[in-house]
């Protein structure tokens, strides 16, 4: 079973304030992640940190889950990718980052025809020329148990993204001239010139 995954859990150090609070049109980007999976037909998982759970809790609402990050010993997406699997370890997820506020449920929805056009994968991602996007991607829960069993086992020596998708028996979508827009990713406030943001 597929369900969606918004990752809010980073520190924004380099954007100064918490990414998933910042709003365009007066709506969160945690919630429109959250919103623009929900309009896909799936069950929607938000994951963050500890200090964050009490100004989360006012805006992340069911049927929506929030839920906090596991204890474990890495850090980055896979740790809230890991986070919930340890609570649904049977189920595929899209994963979508709460800096993404371009993304479009086009994009999405053809990378899940993807998805299930090709079950023989254990990873679904788009590529762009000689570089993985892995944000939005589709992990599968067979992947993440491998993943976490390494991890117990203190054999987990890469835990980023792009290096887990190379390694990986994964599906590669190409982004389209036309979707390049879609994929940036805001980290700092210069990325942020250009938008109409509310602050």
């Amino acid at each position: 079973m597929l369900h969606g995954l918004v990752l809010s859990g980073g520190e924004s150090r380099r954007m100064g304030q918490d990414k998933g609070l910042l709003t365009t049109d007066q709506k969160p980007w945690v919630v429109q992640a959250a919103r623009l999976l929900e309009s896909l037909y799936l069950p929607v998982t938000v994951v963050v940190r500890e200090a964050q759970l009490e100004p989360y809790s006012e805006l992340v609402q069911p049927p929506i889950e929030l839920v906090m990050d596991a204890d474990l010993s890495i850090g980055g997406p896979l740790k809230g990718m890991l986070t919930v699997h340890q609570l649904y370890p049977n189920h595929d997820w899209l994963v979508l980052p709460c800096d993404m506020p371009d993304m479009t449920a086009g994009i999405l929805s053809n990378l899940i025809d993807f998805y299930k056009a090709n079950p023989d994968c254990t990873a679904w991602a788009f590529r762009d020329e000689a570089r993985w996007q892995p944000l939005p991607g589709i992990y599968s829960a067979q992947l993440l148990s491998h993943l976490l069993e390494k991890l117990h086992k203190d054999e987990l020596r890469q835990t980023g993204l792009k290096q887990i998708l190379e390694e990986g028996y994964t599906g590669e979508m190409p982004v389209l001239e036309d979707f390049k827009p879609a994929f940036q990713n805001y980290n700092s406030p210069t990325d942020l010139e250009g938008r109409d943001q509310s602050w």
